[in-house]
């Protein structure tokens, strides 16, 4: 084979690659997430984009969760059930995954709901924590008012959540994970059981975390 021809595989091979490098680190860099959810316009020109409605829930150490403690961090949401028997076992799988990928970035903490706090207890939610092997302060699996949290589910994450009447699980609820940002904005939704879904995931939040990046130093 020539010189020339071997020059030229290598660059259909590697040029692609240096390209997406360059498109994602580089000094030009205007790669962002889009901003999803209803938006609307103000007088002066600005967009008021939806953001997740305040909420103060329960984690599984007993402890006060809300609104405050994650503004100013990006993370991901999500609703299960501990005695789910269908998706929740994959969904926690992959939570772990990002908790792992994420474990000594503080800027990044896991957020799972209850759709079941009737039978979720705080005793519950710390043993199913354990189960998967949650950090505290990084995983928090949260529990509260029923009607709270489902509407916060409903009308801030635009999940489904809901009792069933039939079937092996008591409880209705989205296989998603949402990925939220610091103004509490929702910046990506996921299949959560899906590991290319939740790969895509991970690579987002490293967007979303230069993006902010890229703020400060301007």
């Amino acid at each position: 084979m020539s010189i020339r021809r071997v020059i030229a595989i290598l660059a259909v091979l590697i040029l692609p690659s240096l390209f997406y490098l360059w498109i994602i680190r580089g000094s030009n860099n205007y790669n962002t997430l889009e901003i999803l959810g209803p938006k609307s316009l103000l007088e002066n020109g600005d967009t008021l984009y939806h953001r997740i409605p305040e909420f103060t829930l329960v984690n599984q150490f007993g402890e006060s969760i809300s609104t405050q403690d994650v503004t100013g961090k990006i993370y991901v949401a999500d609703f299960f059930f501990t005695t789910c028997q269908t998706i929740c076992k994959d969904m926690s799988n992959q939570m772990f995954r990002l908790q792992e990928e994420f474990k000594n970035d503080s800027d990044i903490i896991l957020l799972s709901h209850t759709v079941d706090p009737a039978n979720d207890t705080i005793e519950a939610l710390l043993a199913y924590a354990e189960q998967h092997k949650a950090i505290r302060n990084k995983w928090h699996f949260l529990t509260g008012d029923r009607a709270h949290i489902y509407s916060v589910c409903q009308t801030g994450y635009f999940m489904v959540a809901e009792e069933a009447q039939t079937g092996p699980d008591a409880f209705i609820h989205s296989n998603q994970f949402s990925l939220i940002d610091k103004e509490g904005r929702i910046r990506g939704i996921y299949d959560g059981t899906d590991i290319y879904e939740v790969k895509k995931l991970i690579e987002d939040i490293k967007v979303l975390k230069y993006e902010y990046t890229k703020k400060v130093q301007r």
